[in-house]
């Protein structure tokens, strides 16, 4: 082989190399992994504020700072950047990155291969720059709250505070409302603050000894139309909160128990913002929290994004010799 062909290959590998770390650079959340484990994801109390559970799973409530519940963005701002350049791209927040659900949430954007980025609320603050640039470019096609209100204990006061304080809060909610973001918070608990979600409490219950079914609305089966909408959604080894609706004229139930408490619900407020509402805590090894990644994922995005889902199948032959399709 010639010199100068030599020189020509080594340049051909050394660009190739180059686009593959940009590749993988662009695929890699810039905050840090979440941690690993696996468990069951029996979720804690979560919720600040003077309501306090009842039973052996009590923690103190301690008061969030400087939340006003319930607030919508400027008339003016609403939707002025929704047909604007935004990046296909999510956001995760979590409060400590400690909760069950964190990293339930990114094996789930990773599996399909969605980008993303994540952030601690408790080690670093929420800025507008970190959303858009200001001018017409959004950074974030979806946000993923992990909790609700995005609480944590706070061992030396034995509270569970909010990781956002007010301005964090309308940040955040300013985009949503200006850029047409849609976000989740894939554990919510329904009382507030910073927001009820249009649900209010009623009760909760630990679904490791007692599994809780729950079953899909029509709404419900539009959004999931992979599942097998006959058969009930079993809730087990999570803490599950029970609300019910009490702005029926903003919220649309997609998942309800017997009873008609809504596990899985979409708020959608006044000023254009949306938010896909989930009263049970995940684990990314749970029945329920598998069947519902998907659907909560295309959502958030608005069916748009980076990646793709494989869903394999393969046939075992069973005992009487007949074929059983079995997923894997």
């Amino acid at each position: 082989m010639s010199h100068k062909k030599r020189s020509t290959l080594s340049v051909s590998i050394f660009i190739r190399l180059g686009l593959i770390l940009l590749l993988l650079l662009t695929m890699t959340p810039v905050t840090g992994a979440a941690p690993s484990g696996k468990g069951k994801g029996r979720g804690r109390p979560v919720q600040p504020g003077p309501v306090e559970l009842k039973g052996p799973h009590s923690r103190p409530q301690g008061q969030p700072r400087n939340i006003k519940a319930g607030s919508l963005v400027a008339p003016e701002l609403q939707g002025i950047h929704a047909t604007d350049p935004i990046d296909m791209k999510a956001l995760v927040i979590s409060a400590d990155g400690n909760e069950p659900g964190f990293p339930a949430i990114t094996a789930f954007l990773s599996q399909i291969g969605i980008p993303y980025d994540t952030l601690i609320a408790t080690q670093k603050p929420l800025v507008s720059s970190m959303l858009w640039d200001g001018g017409v470019h959004g950074y974030y096609q979806g946000i993923v709250l992990i909790t609700g209100n995005l609480a944590y204990y706070d061992a030396a006061t034995g509270s569970w505070p909010s990781a956002f304080d007010e301005t964090e809060w309308a940040a955040l909610w300013q985009y949503e409302s200006m850029f047409g973001i849609r976000q989740v918070t894939a554990y919510t608990y329904p009382g507030g603050p910073p927001d009820n979600y249009g649900l209010s409490y009623v009760t909760y219950q630990d679904t490791t000894s007692a599994p809780l079914q729950a079953t899909l609305t029509t709404a419900g089966k539009q959004l999931f139309p992979d599942l097998n909408a006959a058969t009930p959604i079993t809730f087990k080894n999570a803490w599950v909160y029970l609300s019910t609706v009490v702005s029926p004229t903003l919220v649309t139930p997609l998942l309800v128990t017997a009873q008609k408490n809504p596990i899985a619900s979409i708020i959608q407020y006044p000023d254009g913002r949306q938010n896909w509402t989930i009263t049970a805590d995940n684990n990314s090894y749970l029945l329920h929290s598998l069947l519902l990644s998907y659907g909560i994922v295309n959502w958030v995005t608005k069916g748009l994004f980076l990646g793709e889902r494989h869903v394999n199948i393969g046939v075992q032959e069973a005992q009487d010799g007949s074929d059983v399709p079995r997923l894997f």
